[in-house]
């Protein structure tokens, strides 16, 4: 996504430390972290993140980063394992190939103020 007003792109380089980008070449690979947060006073159980290899790329791999306290164990599910097919551990990262949906699912209590994030990488065909 570009910003078509210079100002708000200026604001939003200061703010992303990491930049923005949107020039991926074919044979590059991209990767997506997605941050999860409970903004909630209660505590969230059987919390699941779902989301999809983007259009014209290839996934490559998927892993979770550390687990918060209380949110129990982590699986997903990947274009290497499809639902309805086991989930497998988030950790260590699962490889592969394919297209198709992504799903991470916690099997515990995810606290108030609880984070973390999950990360994919896909290949740009």
């Amino acid at each position: 996504m570009g910003w078509s007003d210079p100002a708000h792109a200026e604001s939003h380089r200061r703010f992303c430390p990491w930049g923005v980008s949107n020039q991926a070449k074919s044979g590059e690979v991209l990767e997506y972290r997605i941050t999860y947060i409970n903004n909630s006073a209660a505590p969230l159980t059987k919390v699941i993140l779902n989301d999809a290899v983007p259009a014209y790329t290839t996934f490559q791999s998927a892993t979770a980063g550390p687990v918060p306290t209380g949110a129990g164990s982590c699986t997903m599910n990947t274009p290497v394992n499809p639902l309805p097919a086991a989930a497998v551990p988030c950790s260590p990262q699962q490889t592969g190939s394919g297209t198709g949906t992504l799903q991470w699912a916690f099997g515990g209590t995810l606290s108030p103020t609880a984070t973390g994030f999950v990360q994919f990488r896909v290949l740009v065909d």
